[in-house]
């Protein structure tokens, strides 16, 4: 089993451990876990923490808190609301625009 240099994922954090490399890291440290002071805080079990590569596979698949994209009635629902929401995000950020003009 290799190890290597973690840093804490809470930028606000400056804590670094050694811990297995269960994601075969090639260069940097990674900086996908918390470290166990800050998952104390949030209540998070520090032994339960997903690498980003399994954490997708699970959203892919429907995993926890995750809508499911089996079918395709429900990725075109997913992919509506998705359009919506960055619509929604354009108007607010063109208003913002409009109200900072001075006339």
């Amino acid at each position: 089993m290799n190890y290597v240099v973690h840093y804490c994922k809470n930028r606000n954090c400056n804590n670094v451990w050694i811990d297995k490399d269960i994601t075969n890291a090639k260069t940097r440290p990674p900086k996908w876990k918390y470290c166990e002071n800050c998952c104390e805080k949030m209540g998070i079990d520090f032994d339960t923490q997903v690498t980003p590569k399994r954490k997708l596979q699970n959203s892919l698949q429907g995993g926890v808190n995750t809508p499911k994209i089996d079918d395709k009635t429900n990725l075109d629902t997913i992919g509506h609301k998705i359009i919506i929401n960055l619509i929604l995000a354009i108007n607010l950020v063109k208003i913002q625009l409009f109200n900072q003009r001075k006339f």
